[in-house]
């Protein structure tokens, strides 16, 4: 939708959202009002809606979890029917790592928003991972597939190959990690 073509009554509360301070619970309630609405078209409710969900996530993040979820609730919709399909697909028992879905360091310090992932590392110290992320709650979240050389005697740790996809490309991703992931359980060279 054009943001010519939105109603005026919307373009003032788009504006009330973006400057005014809420509370919790107004917030809340302005949210719970929007998506009641039955006199607002789909696309101006969506713009609304999206626009609710940046203030509640970036002001109010107590809320976020009462309203949407868990913050990581799309990503582990992603990944843990993946490592079901793969647990089933390939020999995970000389994984150095452990074998499930996993939160990254960078989401546990607070440097991404959503940070999940499945690894495999095998004996030679090579790495694969699938990483679904989002760095911060206004960006849109991505897919990283990556395999490295992890530290391991007097062997550097370095990233042989990352490569982001957009969510969209999830099957891309997915065919990217079973490669990595088939190489890495049959400790090919890198």
């Amino acid at each position: 939708m054009d943001r010519k073509e939105i109603s005026e009554r919307v373009k003032k509360a788009l504006r009330a959202i973006k400057e005014k301070e809420y509370e919790k619970n107004e917030l809340k309630i302005l949210y719970n009002n929007i998506v009641g609405r039955d006199d607002i078209n789909d696309d101006e409710k969506e713009i609304l809606t999206y626009e609710m969900e940046l203030k509640i996530r970036n002001s109010q993040p107590s809320l976020v979890k009462e309203i949407f979820g868990p913050k990581e609730t799309k990503a582990r919709e992603f990944l843990d029917p993946l490592f079901s399909d793969l647990s089933k697909e390939y020999d995970w028992s000389n994984n150095v790592d452990k074998s499930h879905v996993k939160a990254c360091g960078h989401m546990i310090n607070g440097t991404n928003y959503v940070c999940l992932y499945i690894s495999y590392k095998n004996n030679l110290g090579i790495s694969t991972a699938i990483a679904y992320k989002q760095i911060t709650p206004s960006e849109n979240p991505f897919i990283s597939v990556n395999i490295r050389q992890v530290r391991k005697g007097n062997i550097e740790s370095k990233m042989i190959e990352e490569k982001l996809y957009p969510i969209e490309s999830e099957e891309e991703a997915v065919k990217h990690f079973k490669k990595n992931l088939s190489d890495t359980i049959n400790e090919l060279s890198i």
